[in-house]
């Protein structure tokens, strides 16, 4: 377990160029902010809500203080540390893959998905969702159902299996985005020596997902989707007062926007998913 990244600045050769943010405002606490805003009334599928305007916000968010929540557990394809649970609206958190780490194929429950890669590369599979037949039941599934690779062994033989859409890359600074009504998708970090950071928002929020044997097709219920890190207890106020912005104390528990404070505030209110659970949902 560890942080692992390094801030640097990156540009994607095929990023939108947009106009440079003053360095106050690129900050994890002005896009929580910003998210805030845009999608504290009733999220994003509100018609006075664009998608464009999120992913824009995404891009130009370009600062290196991720960094001390980009929590790696090398023992796991990926691990997803929650950083604003959007007062129930959305979730926003940060996610370290594995070199090599894969995401089971899965859908989002209805939600809407946009990841930015902040370090390294992601290749991404687009499906079609497979037709069950009429007999076919979604299996149970438990709380190891997304843990493992991209294989996803198991299920009946002679299923519909998966058919694949489009391949992709995703280099440092690109964004994406996706929907149920758009397919399903296996997310995969291709290098083999290098963990990838990502920085993931899902409004709604959601708990549960259903995760696609690639072989079969066949759906099974992911369990509850779990993280390995929550610096969210306080909401936006976590991020606001970790980074030194704003007074942090709103509801009363803030830490006064103290830099000083950050690591051992950070340590000391993680909320630590058992040792060795696995991850127990998709991307």
């Amino acid at each position: 377990m560890a942080s692992i990244m390094q801030p640097r600045n990156h540009t994607a050769t095929n990023a939108v160029s947009l106009p440079a943010l003053p360095p106050a405002h690129n900050s994890l606490a002005a896009l929580s902010s910003s998210l805030h805003k845009e999608l504290a009334d009733a999220g994003i599928d509100s018609e006075h809500i664009s998608i464009a305007h999120i992913t824009s916000l995404l891009k130009q968010y370009t600062a290196g203080d991720y960094v001390p929540y980009a929590q790696h557990d090398p023992s796991k394809p990926y691990t997803r540390s929650l950083l604003d649970d959007g007062n129930g609206f959305f979730n926003l958190m940060v996610l370290v893959w594995t070199p090599g780490g894969a995401s089971p194929v899965h859908d989002h429950a209805g939600s809407h998905c946009l990841m930015k890669v902040l370090d390294g590369e992601l290749a991404e599979t687009l499906y079609s969702v497979p037709q069950p037949a009429d007999d076919e039941r979604v299996d149970s599934g438990n709380e190891d159902a997304c843990s493992s690779s991209s294989s996803s062994n198991g299920g009946d033989e002679g299923g519909h299996g998966m058919r694949v859409r489009r391949l992709g890359r995703l280099a440092t600074g690109d964004v994406a985005y996706i929907h149920d009504r758009i397919g399903l998708h296996k997310i995969a970090n291709p290098s083999t020596s290098k963990p990838a950071v990502s920085l993931h928002l899902y409004t709604p929020p959601f708990e549960f997902c259903r995760t696609y044997n690639e072989t079969t097709g066949e759906a099974r219920a992911s369990g509850r989707c779990t993280f390995f890190r929550n610096f969210s207890k306080r909401g936006t106020d976590c991020i606001v007062a970790a980074l030194g912005g704003g007074n942090g104390n709103s509801n009363g528990n803030g830490n006064g926007g103290k830099p000083e404070m950050v690591i051992e505030e950070r340590v000391a209110e993680a909320a630590v998913v058992a040792a060795g659970t696995a991850e127990a949902c998709g991307v």
